[in-house]
């Protein structure tokens, strides 16, 4: 009886666990910020941690399916090669190679999703690290052929099986999306039946790599529109024109569809309500009757100008008809309330903010109307922070706005404007708009000029704070130095004050954003000094987090110090420092652990990996 040489599950977990970690690393990675710019904009890495989180209930899931596959793709390669010492070579190749071999996201994005590209490269670097196993000598070479064979199969397989994911497509190619909805705005607005628009939505989803329930579910809702809600064929092509309009991900097709298709409905419970109501004056009789007439004629835009414009109407006859107040306010209020629906489905931001302020306006008096925007701003920014709604974002900083418009002294406006910086920053970082990120630097500076350190000392270090996040990523943007020098001084100062406050837990998160910062400039302006200033920084966050007090923070700021070393020995081509930097890994892997962190530690276990072949 042959020797049975199995591939150990832990090997299969392993090489699994290290290609979803290279995926998610290149999903949440939008831009190539130098180290640390991320963590320091998050305040000390919160922020990053739930995006990281986001991409790994993802993962979890893919990864199931990849491990039983491979499992599978073992077994017939196993079966087909009957030489038990050639199976046996192969395997232990594998696993000696495995962990040096891992693709960056930069890999993989060079690679356009290709799983023939992919599995090349990573036979050409297992290649590079073990030539006497991988080296291309030719076709049935006793020493090559099966392990070359071996693991070129069984990594095609995996990035194969991995392109066919719904869910890895989604976070890698949302603009595969979008080009294949482009050719929609060819259909014509008159004379097409439902059948056409399916047919075309149909052929442009085809040639993409996701599963047919996907696909199913938009040209289900297209169908669904036209036999139960009796939607004309031009509603449809305008509804999935507005999608178009859209850069979503697959996932969200078929319920942004939807949530298209029901504003407009909206629209239209909204005119039967109006014809219930009792105090239509003669102007807001005739806007009814024109909107009505737009809604005949499938004309939104038209509709929704109209139904502002009746809204803003009842706003003034609400002023007036004082005898008449309660049953106005009721179908005022109600008329917001729709307006607010219709303005967050359609991504209104200044509209919506426009309504909420004037709903909270009849709830609370005026006295307590900026403290109640202020409520609401935050609210709404920690919904868009946590769930990844840019749109909340937005919305939470026109609240904000309003909120320091309406205070009623300097304490409420700075209360409010602090707010305001701290929204647009995190939507700066989202956006990448420089303005955005510039509005947030001038609120920082209006409060910083009423908060002196003569006043108060711990809203002035997190002003500080704030300041420096805005000017750091204004600087990394616009490649300026100078205001990459602000950032670092006002951070300097945040951390003595910090010091002088006996605040440990803040000095070591300034010290740590320092660090960042100076990575920051480091990066732009070449001058590996900086590199040096930002160990340095690091070391005295390391003074406060240490691995038995908080060991996550800990890990954070050590993963940061191997970076730097990692850039400061390619740099300088000093193998010592980047000794130092694949030691800092290998402790944040004692933290991180495979059996309790399994992503974290691919994800540092990729770093490894990319500077042990260099």
């Amino acid at each position: 009886m042959s020797e049975q040489i199995t591939l150990t599950p832990e090997t299969q977990d392993k090489f699994a666990h290290m290609l979803i970690a290279a995926s998610v690393a290149a999903a949440s990675t939008q831009l190539p910020l130098p180290n640390g710019v991320i963590e320091s904009l998050a305040g000390g890495g919160s922020l990053w941690t739930g995006l990281r989180n986001q991409a790994r209930t993802d993962a979890d899931q893919t990864l199931k399916r990849l491990k039983a596959s491979l499992a599978t793709e073992w077994q017939a390669w196993s079966s087909a090669q009957t030489d038990a010492r050639l199976r046996a070579h192969a395997v232990a190749s594998f696993e000696e190679v495995l962990p040096f071999c891992a693709l960056t996201p930069s890999e993989i994005a060079g690679r356009a999703l290709s799983p023939t590209a992919m599995a090349d490269l990573f036979l050409t670097k297992a290649a590079q690290r073990l030539p006497e196993a991988y080296a291309d000598r030719g076709e049935r070479h006793p020493d090559t052929y099966a392990p070359r064979q071996f693991l070129h199969r069984l990594t095609l397989r995996a990035y194969t099986d991995l392109i066919a994911e719904p869910g890895y497509v989604t976070s890698l190619a949302p603009a595969l999306w979008q080009a294949a909805l482009g050719g929609l705005d060819r259909i014509e607005r008159t004379g097409e039946d439902t059948h056409r628009i399916v047919t075309d939505v149909r052929a442009q989803l085809q040639a993409l790599a996701v599963s047919n329930a996907d696909r199913q579910a938009l040209v289900d809702q297209i169908t669904q529109l036209r036999t139960e809600k009796a939607a004309t064929d031009t509603l449809i092509a305008t509804f999935l024109q507005r999608l178009i309009d859209q850069n979503l991900p697959p996932d969200q097709f078929q319920p942004s569809l939807n949530a298209i298709a029901e504003a407009w409905f909206g629209m239209k419970a909204e005119l039967e309500r109006l014809a219930r109501n009792s105090n239509l004056s003669p102007e807001l009789d005739s806007l009814r009757a024109a909107a009505k007439a737009a809604y005949a004629a499938e004309d939104s835009a038209e509709l929704r100008r109209l139904l502002d414009l009746i809204a803003m109407r009842q706003k003034a006859d609400f002023s007036d008809l004082t005898a008449r107040l309660d049953q106005q306010k009721a179908e005022y209020a109600e008329t917001l309330t729709s307006q607010l629906a219709l303005a967050q489905a359609e991504m209104r931001a200044e509209d919506a903010a426009r309504h909420i302020v004037d709903r909270l306006s009849l709830e609370c008096p005026k006295p307590g109307l900026s403290a109640a925007l202020r409520e609401e701003s935050d609210r709404r920014f920690e919904t868009g922070r946590v769930r990844g709604h840019v749109f909340d974002i937005r919305l939470a900083v026109v609240l904000a706005m309003e909120s320091a418009d309406l205070a009623l002294d300097v304490a409420q406006r700075r209360a409010a404007q602090f707010c305001c910086a701290i929204y647009l920053s995190h939507l700066g970082r989202i956006d990448g708009g420089l303005a955005t990120l510039q509005h947030s630097v001038e609120i920082n500076r209006e409060i910083l000029s009423t908060v002196t350190p003569d006043t108060d000392l711990a809203e002035r270090a997190s002003t500080l704070n704030n300041y420096a996040g805005a000017l750091q990523m204004y600087g990394y943007r616009e490649c300026n130095a100078e205001t990459l020098l602000a950032a670092v001084d006002a951070l300097e100062q945040a951390k003595e004050i910090w010091r002088e406050l006996n605040d440990g837990a803040r000095f070591a998160l300034a010290s740590h954003n320092l660090g960042a910062c100076k990575n920051t400039l480091a990066s732009i302006t070449g001058l590996p000094f900086f590199r040096h200033e930002a160990l340095d920084a690091y070391e005295e966050a390391l003074l406060v987090r240490t691995r038995a007090r908080d060991p996550e923070e800990w890990a954070m700021t050590m993963t940061n110090i191997g970076n730097t070393l990692s850039s400061l020995a390619s740099a300088e081509a000093n193998s010592e420092l980047l000794d130092r930097a694949i030691n800092c890994y290998e402790e944040v892997k004692e933290v991180w652990t495979f059996s309790e962190r399994k992503q974290d530690w691919a994800l540092v276990q990729v770093n490894l990996s990319r500077f042990r072949t260099h």
